[in-house]
């Protein structure tokens, strides 16, 4: 079992100053023991982290001492086995922390104490990822393990098609520059809807500002795209208010940041796989970035923000609104499928390295040009590369060369749903060229 977690990520781990700042970094919240603090956790979890999920959490109230030093050799006598109480808010929250910790720190397991301040907030007060301080939890550990080369070797067997979607988000802005509700033109279901989040002014209104399209997944990026062009037709047929701009981007509005989930089905989670999407698709899409999407971050577009869905795929959350251009979305569906698809193939793992974790959160390009940079080449020699070359040479080129996507634009007018003057086209000549 030994070697899944690479020694670099260990190491952080076990630098608590190092480890502190890592998690900080990624927006997590951290409480130092060792510091004084007016302020004290009213319960602590042990919680065990294999890959994507939560195999063991045990509980004790504030006096057990679990330091960040001291995870794997303290006796937790007065600790009760909580594993089955995921459902519960506070435990819920708790887990969610230790899945981010591991996951930041580049582990691929590890145990993590995390302290609740209250039901609703909760810290990470250290990490390890020592195969030791998985003892308590070594028959969850080995069964999990198990269970993760089971379904590589099944993955690798089966070679089935991996089936993409996106649920992408844009803001209404009226003429005043101020953001308009996407609920009084759309309801909440349908392949046209508004996203759950709230108008944070008047949350007693159950208003709801931001509109979600909900393309037909498919195995071929260009069918997705095709239909997201289908949804925005309709889209514009439903939002009939010509005079209101419509908005991508990173965070069109202060407070309201704004997303382009892509979901994934037929393909095994694990964090070797966000990785990699963090890496090969993340970061280019990085350089074409508004200001808006750095001020997203940590607390939107954090690195390695996925969701399991119930339908046994699931959904990958890090990516700021793509549809600024027909291009770019092309561009990123096309990648994102590629990525899923090679990413046994590919060699680099620049997020490793926390200074280019900062510079992502930074959103400093410079930095991340050469870093991209090589992505882009060890990306342009596969086959499934040159197959779709025509959509990709141009993204890496403004990737690289200090191109900025038109996030203020109004994306009606990029994707040629009105033309300058507020016509309507003609939808049947413009969908061959798009």
């Amino acid at each position: 079992m030994t070697g899944l977690n690479r020694r670099q990520a260990v190491k952080q781990a076990e630098n608590s100053d190092l480890c502190y700042a890592v998690l900080r970094l990624h927006g997590i919240p951290v409480y130092v023991e060792r510091r004084q603090s007016a302020e004290r956790p009213v319960r602590k979890y042990r919680v065990a982290v294999f890959q994507q999920s939560v195999i063991g959490v045990l509980k004790t109230d504030e006096k057990t001492v679990w330091l960040d030093r001291q995870i794997a050799t303290d006796d937790a006598v007065d600790a009760v086995d909580v594993t089955d109480l995921r459902e519960e808010a506070e435990i819920k929250r708790v887990n969610d922390c230790a899945i981010r910790s591991v996951y930041a720190l580049g582990l691929d397991f590890g145990v993590v104490v995390v302290a609740a301040m209250s039901e609703f907030r909760v810290k990470a007060v250290g990490v390890d990822g020592s195969e030791s301080a998985m003892q308590p939890f070594q028959a969850a550990f080995e069964q999990a393990y198990q269970a993760y080369e089971a379904d590589q070797i099944v993955a690798s067997i089966k070679q089935q098609e991996v089936l993409i979607g996106a649920d992408p988000e844009f803001a209404l802005r009226d003429q005043a520059g101020k953001m308009e509700i996407a609920s009084r033109f759309v309801t909440r279901n349908g392949v046209i809807g508004y996203d759950t989040a709230r108008l944070r002014e008047n949350l007693t209104a159950v208003l709801h500002p931001l509109v979600e399209l909900r393309p037909k997944p498919s195995v071929e990026p260009i069918d997705v795209y095709a239909d997201m062009y289908r949804t925005l037709k309709r889209a514009a047929e439903k939002i009939f208010a010509t005079d209101l701009q419509w908005i991508a981007g990173g965070m069109p509005f202060t407070g309201y940041p704004i997303g382009g989930h892509i979901h994934f089905s037929g393909v095994p989670l694990t964090f070797s796989l966000i990785r990699k999407l963090d890496a090969y698709l993340c970061l280019p899409l990085c350089m074409l970035e508004d200001e808006g999407c750095r001020k997203r971050r940590p607390r939107y577009g954090f690195l390695g923000d996925f969701r399991q869905k119930d339908h046994g795929g699931f959904e990958y959350r890090t990516l700021p609104s793509w549809l600024v251009t027909p291009q770019i979305t092309k561009a990123v569906l096309i990648l994102a499928k590629l990525v899923v698809t090679c990413q046994h193939q590919f060699t680099q793992d620049p997020l490793i390295s926390v200074d280019v974790q900062k510079a992502y959160y930074q959103g400093d390009k410079l930095s991340l040009q050469p870093v991209v940079n090589r992505l882009y080449q060890e990306l342009a020699a596969l086959p499934m590369y040159r197959q779709y070359r025509f959509y990709l040479d141009p993204f890496f080129y403004d990737c690289l060369h200090g191109n900025q996507w038109p996030a203020d634009t109004d994306i009606r007018l990029t994707w040629k749903l009105i033309d300058a003057m507020n016509t309507t086209p003609d939808y049947l000549q413009l969908a061959h060229t798009l």
